[in-house]
């Protein structure tokens, strides 16, 4: 189906994560994001607080991008405390593949139980291109959904776009689903969300419009 700007708008989580990014450009984003209805403006946890001063819906990545880190936690804590209302977790997917479910589900659960408490959403990052099987991704899913996760988001984009076979395997676990990750047309647009996708990540906004 057709799509409207409003409608884009509405879904998208507007990323501003370049390592160069500065508050100027954050500041530029979150103007656009309250001229023209857009969801969120996804900035790095250096500038969460700043960002909260131009826009209501600040989202922040946690362990990103790999996943790998020791201080998930402290890292959602000091973004809560400086007010996103947001956090794209990236699960420790190298720990999973690695055969330890349980410490991935534990770090995400404590995480989960944190943002809850203040009324603020997770959606975890599962990395969806690093899968080698259909099954691993529904396993992974599994995992998210049972620590309550809002929802899950396929990819960081350092990996390259998951294809629409991944996406089909996480719509089914039933949790909401985010795509992002080199997503810069309408095209592509459209078609994640006539797949059922509930959110839409990218740096872009112009272009994605019809």
């Amino acid at each position: 189906m057709d799509y409207t700007k409003e409608q884009i708008a509405n879904v998208l989580d507007l990323a501003v994560l370049k390592p160069t990014t500065g508050l100027e450009e954050v500041a530029e984003a979150c103007k656009l994001a309250n001229e023209h209805g857009i969801k969120s403006v996804c900035v790095s946890p250096f500038y969460v607080e700043a960002a909260t001063q131009f826009f209501h819906n600040i989202s922040t990545v946690i362990g990103f991008p790999h996943g790998r880190t020791t201080v998930k936690y402290v890292e959602a804590d000091r973004a809560i405390h400086d007010g996103a209302k947001e956090l794209d977790v990236v699960i420790n997917y190298g720990a999973f593949l690695e055969e330890e479910p349980g410490l991935v589900a534990a770090e995400l659960k404590n995480i989960v139980r944190l943002a809850h408490q203040h009324n603020v959403l997770v959606k975890a990052i599962i990395e969806a291109s690093v899968y080698a099987y259909k099954i691993q991704i529904e396993e992974v899913c599994r995992l998210c959904d049972g620590c309550n996760v809002d929802m899950i988001k396929s990819s960081t984009g350092f990996f390259g776009d998951p294809d629409l076979a991944a996406i089909e395997v996480m719509l089914d676990s039933g949790v909401p689903v985010k795509v992002s990750g080199g997503i810069k047309s309408y095209e592509q647009v459209r078609t994640y969300l006539d797949m059922g996708c509930v959110r839409i990540g990218s740096s872009k906004f112009w272009e994605l419009l019809p």
